[in-house]
């Protein structure tokens, strides 16, 4: 078994792991201190336009409460805006709207309520949605990442299919975009994690050291690990065959060419992940 070679034998057969089925690159994932045992993960190819028999089903499906299709949507003027839910804590999400939104001094109440298909006079509609419900669509539903509806942050908006950015294809459109140019959505699988000697934390998107990362800065490296109750000591081994989402920057190093992710902001709120245990 893999899990009993040395550590320098088992690093030296890792880049000669394949599907059997559809011969496309897998990785070994080694057993987690939370009990969860070795496996292997792969993205998989398709075969003859069939699923890859291997790959395995998904054991997370999406809430489909306060979700609604794409296709089900009204017109095209229907606007997904995103909630990075600046706040210590999720409050109650109340799809009433009070009667009385201003208090005593004549300022608009801060509350729980968000819009949930609440049209507008021109037939507009906003749908609010947050990362972790966002990335569970686009995993869920291959049709939104293509979706001409459009996607509105901090008052922009832009149609979903020019927003979302899938990294596991990331080959394809990488000579397109201009680094440090313009912030938007990049989300995808994280092959496995790495801590830099300045405590960040590399998601690495596949094997090769020339391969897109995204750097999580120390300090939201903490918040994470704190939110997701990860294991002290082996939190990297956690993010192994997880995926993520996050709003933030390209950038491409001028001296090796290696392109990485970076947040918006350093902060929690602009980055989500589904953990791989």
């Amino acid at each position: 078994m893999l899990e009993k070679l040395p550590p320098e034998q088992l690093e030296r057969m890792r880049p000669y792991l394949f599907c059997s089925d559809c011969h496309e690159k897998a990785a070994y994932v080694s057993r987690s201190t939370n009990g969860r045992a070795a496996h292997f993960r792969s993205v998989h190819l398709l075969i003859d336009g069939q699923v890859c028999p291997q790959k395995t089903l998904e054991s997370e499906k999406v809430d489909t409460s306060g979700y609604t299709s794409v296709q089900a949507l009204k017109n095209e003027e229907d606007v997904f805006v995103v909630d990075f839910n600046f706040t210590a804590e999720d409050t109650t999400i109340n799809p009433r709207k009070p009667k009385d939104e201003t208090g005593k001094d004549g300022a608009r109440k801060r509350g729980g309520y968000r819009k949930f298909g609440e049209a507008s006079g021109v037939g507009k509609s906003e749908w609010s949605r947050r990362l972790s419900t966002l990335l569970k669509t686009l995993k869920d539903d291959p049709d939104f990442e293509n979706s001409h509806a459009k996607i509105k942050v901090f008052g922009f908006e832009k149609p979903i299919n020019r927003a979302f950015y899938n990294t596991d294809r990331f080959e394809l459109y990488q000579d397109k975009l201009t680094p440090g140019r313009f912030p938007t959505f990049f989300w995808g699988s994280i092959w496995n994690a790495k801590h830099s000697i300045t405590g960040d934390l590399w998601l690495n998107t596949g094997e090769s050291k020339s391969d897109l990362s995204v750097i999580i800065p120390k300090k939201v490296f903490t918040q994470i690990s704190e939110k997701y109750g990860l294991t002290k000591g082996d939190e990297a081994a956690e993010f192994e065959a997880g995926w993520f989402l996050l709003y933030g920057w390209y950038n491409k190093s001028k001296r090796t060419g290696k392109p990485t992710l970076s947040l918006l902001e350093n902060a929690i709120e602009f980055i989500t992940l589904r953990l791989g245990k």
